[in-house]
């Protein structure tokens, strides 16, 4: 069953209006009327939310300031839950990771444009393309799996070693 608000004085006090912002309310086409010894609360209620229309870039117009103001109040409790998030480590600021992300590609970069000058002795002194092939890619994996470990916070890749190959020694004759 519907709530029934027997005065204008306790409808606007539960409506958090004024009285003369209830009677506004009150005064428009199609408001809800006095009915069986009070107003229904939730059909006034409904009535001024519904009437909140929308301007011309189509985002709501609030005319009620009780609204407004709850509005504003929300919005305040979601910046600072973001705030808290922040502050836990839930969120990063996007500054930070711009930084991060600018710093990895400029390591990177400055990895591959060092691979021509790292491997043109090795790659001049190749006897075959498959030597050539080879020592490319050996190169590159390595780069790469350095690119891979790099740290957002220290760029400074860290170094991969070459496997060490076990030559027999070979007596000379």
């Amino acid at each position: 069953m519907a709530e029934l608000i027997q005065t204008k004085r306790e409808l606007a006090r539960r409506l958090k209006l004024s009285e003369t912002a209830l009677y506004k309310h009150l005064g428009k086409m199609g408001a809800p009327k006095k009915q069986d010894g009070g107003f229904d609360l939730e059909k006034v209620e409904d009535f001024i939310l519904g009437e909140q229309g929308k301007n011309e870039a189509g985002t709501p117009e609030y005319k009620d300031v009780s609204y407004a103001r709850t509005l504003k109040i929300i919005a305040e409790y979601q910046k600072l839950k973001l705030q808290i998030d922040e502050m836990s480590g839930k969120l990063v600021n996007k500054a930070e990771i711009t930084a991060c992300f600018v710093r990895w590609a400029q390591t990177t970069r400055n990895m591959m444009l060092s691979l021509p000058n790292k491997l043109a002795s090795r790659l001049a002194s190749a006897k075959t393309d498959v030597d050539v092939s080879r020592i490319l890619k050996d190169e590159i994996d390595k780069t790469l799996s350095a690119i891979s470990q790099i740290d957002g916070d220290n760029p400074t890749p860290a170094v991969v070693k070459p496997k060490k190959t076990i030559k027999k020694n070979r007596k000379k004759t």
